[in-house]
């Protein structure tokens, strides 16, 4: 048996916590007594901290955590420590050890919309799904055998747009004659 790494998709909005009475307004965080107590040589310590209200309702965490900010627009705190061991900063974003399995699905949506678009709704015939996938499946393999630090580069090198279209000048002729192909077999 072979196990995989899976890596998350999606880049994350975040911001550290430096305690200020600025960051509590503008996120809502609350200071909170307690947030736990440590077991220190000289008997137990309870520490302060902050909270924040998550959909899961309010979470505690200290000066120095993330605070993540999701798509829908809510907030979670995340453990300084846990952030650091997995998370980077991109200069355009912060990823997740970022993976190209998010980019290859996004070319596979892009490439029918290139090909329907260009040759017709009729040409997304079954040769040519076929064609396209095993296309980016075949980098997908590439991928996996890649280091994800080298990926991260080659995606944010290559956008989206410039790899379809590099693809759609090297394939075009092969997508017209599959078109062709599976429509005369299905007369």
């Amino acid at each position: 048996m072979k196990f995989k790494k899976f890596y998350k998709k999606a880049p994350l909005e975040a911001v550290q916590f430096d305690g200020s009475q600025e960051m509590m307004d503008e996120l809502g965080i609350e200071y909170e007594d307690v947030i736990k107590v440590v077991q220190q040589p000289n008997g137990p310590v309870e520490v302060p901290g902050y909270s924040i209200q998550t959909v899961s309702g309010r979470m505690k965490f200290e000066q120095g955590d993330w605070i993540a900010k999701w798509d829908d627009g809510t907030y979670y705190p995340i453990e300084n420590k846990d952030f650091q061991e997995n998370y980077e900063v991109n200069p355009e974003r912060t990823v997740f050890k970022f993976t190209a399995y998010d980019y290859i699905s996004k070319m596979q949506e892009q490439l029918k919309d290139r090909i329907t678009g260009e040759l017709g709704e009729n040409a997304w015939t079954v040769g040519v799904q076929r064609f396209v996938k095993t296309a980016t499946n075949d980098m997908q393999e590439h991928f996996d055998k890649s280091d994800p630090d080298e990926i991260v580069d080659l995606v944010l090198e290559h956008s989206l747009d410039s790899t379809i279209d590099e693809f759609w000048k090297l394939c075009k002729g092969i997508i017209k004659m599959v078109v062709v192909s599976d429509l005369k077999d299905s007369d």
